[in-house]
């Protein structure tokens, strides 16, 4: 099973509710945790520290495909990286 741990992001889940710092583990395409993680042998480690992690929130693909009918919004989102 492919895991990947976000460590240190600044967690921004789209609720209204403020950003907190906290990691993020995706196992199998599927975000399984968000809080402060441990990581073990088993996790590919990024270091999210300075960057917002958007969990679910998003959708790269949604964005990356609508072509100029998001400018705008693009603009905004464009510096973000979508991993």
């Amino acid at each position: 099973m492919a895991k990947i741990l976000f460590q240190n992001g600044m967690v921004v889940d789209g609720t209204g509710a403020k950003p907190y710092q906290a990691d993020v583990l995706v196992a199998e395409d599927r975000i399984v945790e968000i809080g402060k993680i441990t990581p073990d042998s088993t996790m590919e480690v990024i270091d999210a520290a300075g960057l917002v992690v958007a969990p679910g929130f998003i959708d790269c693909l949604l964005i990356s495909a609508s072509g100029s009918f998001f400018t705008a919004f693009h603009a905004v989102i464009e510096p973000l990286r979508c991993v």
